[in-house]
């Protein structure tokens, strides 16, 4: 079976877990802790200062450790439980108006205008707008694409 499915970032968790980031934006909780009784190596990761040197090896191959302790990106993807990132409702300004086919100043307009509320519906963070894909249905119907 071939895959290209990619790691972008991983995260060390307590307890032996692993946030995997994908590349395709997919996150994935893994638990080292069931490789133990399978591969004898893996018990080195019970200390969590070696735990905590994970890596994204070889182009996001895998997760490497050290020279001889990794897991491939095939074992995380398929054997890993997706999570959500309480990010995934968010659209920026500029995905949300291509989605619905609007212009960009719709959405700021509508900001401007009190029809989107700051806090409810969007949310400002430095100078970029976001805004949840309810609250673009709720107020410009189901989207273009």
């Amino acid at each position: 079976m071939s895959y290209s499915i990619k790691i972008k970032n991983i995260y060390p968790k307590d307890n032996m877990f692993l946030l995997v980031e994908f590349e395709n934006g997919i996150f994935k909780l893994y638990d080292m802790k069931q490789l133990i009784p399978k591969f004898e190596i893996y018990k080195e990761l019970e200390n969590p200062d070696i735990f905590n040197l994970a890596y994204v090896d070889c182009g996001g191959c895998g997760v490497a450790w050290t020279d001889e302790i990794d897991v491939s990106e095939v074992e995380l993807w398929e054997n890993g439980t997706e999570v959500k990132s309480p990010f995934d409702c968010f659209l920026s300004f500029s995905e949300a108006a291509e989605k619905w086919g609007l212009d960009d100043s719709t959405l700021r307009y509508a900001v401007r205008n009190k029809k989107l509320i700051e806090g409810i519906d969007v949310k400002k963070f430095g100078k970029q707008w976001v805004i949840t894909e309810q609250s673009m249905i709720e107020h410009f119907g189901e989207s273009a694409k």
